[in-house]
C-alpha cells in the first residue's frame, strides 16, 4: 500500500516561493482524495466538520461485524444505521471534494471477521480481528465527453474494544 502524499512541489527563486501541483492522472487524484476521507473521522477537519469517515466515531461502541452488516442499531438522531452513516459520509464529501464531475454509482461498507492467524498475547490466543472493507464505484467526466470508470477498494483492521466473557 503506497502512503499518501501531498502532490505539491515547492520551487524557491530568489525573491519568491512558487508552489506546484503536477498530478497528470486524475485516478491518482482520486485515490488520494478516497484515502484522505476514509482515515479521517468526520468532525476532525475544522474547515469542513462534514468531511471524513463516520465509523471513526462509533470506533469504541464495540459493534459487531453481524450488527454492522445487517444495519442492526440505527441512530435515534438521523434514522440510519452506522452501516448507512459510514456509506453516506464516504458519498457526500466525495461529492463535495472530487475534482472532476463525479458521478458515484456505489458506495459499500463491510466488516468482516478475520480469525486466519491467532495473536499470541501471554498464554492464550486471541482471534479478534475485524476488517472494514470499502467499495467505491464511480464515474469521472473530464468535462469534454470522456467518461473514465473508476473503482477503487481500501480497507483496514479494526478491534473489538470489549470481549464478552462467559460466566
Amino acid at each position: 500500500m503506497d502512503y499518501i502524499s501531498t502532490p505539491l512541489v515547492f520551487q524557491h527563486s530568489e525573491s519568491r516561493v512558487i508552489i506546484e501541483r503536477n498530478i497528470a492522472e486524475r485516478i491518482v487524484m482520486m485515490d488520494n482524495l478516497v484515502e484522505l476521507i476514509v482515515f479521517t473521522a468526520k468532525g476532525d477537519f475544522n474547515a469542513d466538520p462534514d468531511f471524513g469517515l463516520e465509523y471513526w466515531n462509533h470506533e469504541y461502541a464495540n459493534i459487531s461485524d453481524t450488527q454492522f452488516n445487517n444495519n442492526i442499531g440505527r441512530d435515534e438522531y438521523n434514522r440510519l444505521s452506522i452501516k448507512e452513516q459510514c456509506e453516506a459520509s464516504i458519498a457526500e464529501s466525495m461529492l463535495e471534494y472530487a475534482p472532476d464531475k463525479l458521478k458515484i454509482r456505489d458506495v459499500h461498507v463491510v466488516m468482516n471477521m478475520k480469525d486466519d492467524e491467532p495473536n499470541l498475547h501471554g498464554r492464550r490466543k486471541s482471534y479478534s480481528h475485524h476488517e472494514v472493507v470499502i467499495f467505491i464505484s464511480a464515474k469521472l467526466d473530464d468535462g469534454m465527453g470522456t467518461a473514465y470508470d473508476y473503482t477503487r477498494e481500501v480497507s483496514f483492521m479494526v478491534e473489538p474494544t470489549v470481549r464478552k466473557v462467559s460466566i
